[in-house]
This record gives structure tokens, C-alpha cells and sequence, in this order.
């Protein structure tokens, strides 16, 4: 119970921060402390959804299993560090669905990810209570 009360509330808060957020266009790499420049091939979308059904993550999936085959860029503030090679989870804000329907009025859109498909993004690390640092991701473009 104390679990997903926490996870509610670090939802609430990333959801809260992608909605003031715009969407990222990648040029120089990200100056975020917390955050690394990333170039991934999706392995597995995971198809496990949010519990809150108000939430896009509710209705299209947002995580997926990445493998990482470059990191370059990372910031002062990132604790747990990848290598080339190493798959790890990421959580994408906008979903893993095409954003043009989803978010009409959002500067920059993205095109979807699929399993196969390979992205450049800033993964910014998250930090919370019994999490080993969840990556999330605001924005990416698809190489």
C-alpha cells in the first residue's frame, strides 16, 4: 500500500512536470546534471499500464526495454551510470504512441517506437524511494 502511494505521488509529480514541459528538440547534448545523451534500440515495449485510468500511461504503454548502444554526455548528477551494451527500462512521458493525436498543440511531436527501432534521447535518471534510478524520457528522435 505505502508502495503505491509512493509511486502515485512521483507519477503525479513527472506527470505534472510533462505537462508544463516542452517537448525537447535534440541539438547540443543536455546540460542537465541529471540526465544522459543516449542512443537505444527498443527491445521489449512493456504492456503493463498505470493503474490511474486518467493517465495516457493508462491507455497506450510508456515503458519499454532499451539497449543502449551509445551514452555519451552524462551529467555530474548521475548516479548509476550504463554501458554500451546494457539494457535497461525507461519510462517515455509522451508514450511509445505517436504524439500528433495525442498532444495537437505540442510544439515538437514524435513519431512512436517501436521493438527494433532505434532513438537518440537526453534520459534524465529519477531518483525514489526503492527505485534504482528510473530513466525517463521526454523526447527522442528516431535515427
Amino acid at each position: 500500500m505505502f508502495r503505491n502511494i509512493i509511486l502515485l505521488v512521483v507519477f503525479s509529480h513527472v506527470a505534472c512536470k510533462a505537462a508544463k514541459h516542452n517537448a525537447p528538440s535534440l541539438g547540443a547534448p543536455s546540460t542537465n546534471p541529471m540526465s544522459c545523451r543516449v542512443t537505444a534500440k527498443v527491445v521489449e515495449i512493456i504492456s503493463e499500464r498505470d493503474a490511474d485510468t486518467g493517465s495516457l500511461c493508462a491507455k497506450y504503454p510508456c515503458k519499454a526495454k532499451v539497449q543502449l548502444i551509445n551514452v555519451q554526455a552524462c551529467g555530474s548528477g548521475v548516479s548509476q551510470a550504463h554501458n554500451v551494451g546494457d539494457t535497461v527500462e525507461m519510462r517515455f512521458v509522451y508514450t511509445l504512441h505517436k504524439t500528433a493525436k495525442l498532444f495537437p498543440n505540442m510544439k515538437s511531436q514524435y513519431p512512436g517506437l517501436k521493438r527494433g527501432q532505434t532513438f537518440t534521447a537526453d534520459a534524465e535518471q529519477r531518483i525514489a524511494p526503492g527505485m534504482n534510478g528510473a530513466f525517463i524520457v521526454f523526447g527522442y528522435e528516431v535515427e
